[in-house]
């Protein structure tokens, strides 16, 4: 995704929703492991949201839990894709990143998405990934001037 355009971004949000539903709907399946790496990404993610860490520090921590997420695969070839679609994002997010999120609301969202997924509730879980990404992938757009 060298020049970002809406079409790409869309094919980027496509692959990085199939891969990352996938792990949410392995998560019963997952092993320990698997889930305390989210949790830990989670955790992570709000420390640096908590100490008001910069905004590259922010997207990398973000991006870290979405790719525990597919890590609940249980497989290293689809983290290995995800982590190529999540490079194809950067470089998206490269162009917004003066742009300041409000970090507090996504970890807040990530947070219930966990308390989904631990609760047993998969489908609610996928249901709120599904919305979380979509969001996320008009942000980018708008973020773009590409709409």
């Amino acid at each position: 995704m060298a020049s970002p355009d809406p079409d790409s971004v869309r094919d980027v949000a496509r692959a990085r929703a199939v891969l990352e539903m996938a792990g949410v709907r392995n998560w019963p399946d997952a092993g320990d492991e698997a889930r305390d790496a989210v949790r830990r990404a989670l955790a992570d993610y709000e420390r640096a949201v908590a100490q008001g860490a910069g905004y590259r520090e922010l997207n990398q921590r973000h991006l870290a839990i979405h790719l525990s997420l597919v890590a609940l695969t249980g497989s290293p070839r689809l983290v290995a894709m995800a982590e190529s679609v999540v490079a194809e994002l950067r470089l998206a997010l490269a162009q917004i990143d003066r742009v300041r999120r409000n970090a507090r609301d996504q970890a807040g969202s990530h947070h219930h998405l966990l308390d989904l997924l631990e609760s047993g509730d998969i489908e609610a879980a996928v249901a709120d990934l599904e919305q979380h990404l979509a969001g996320a992938e008009d942000a980018i757009i708008e973020r773009l001037d590409l709409a």
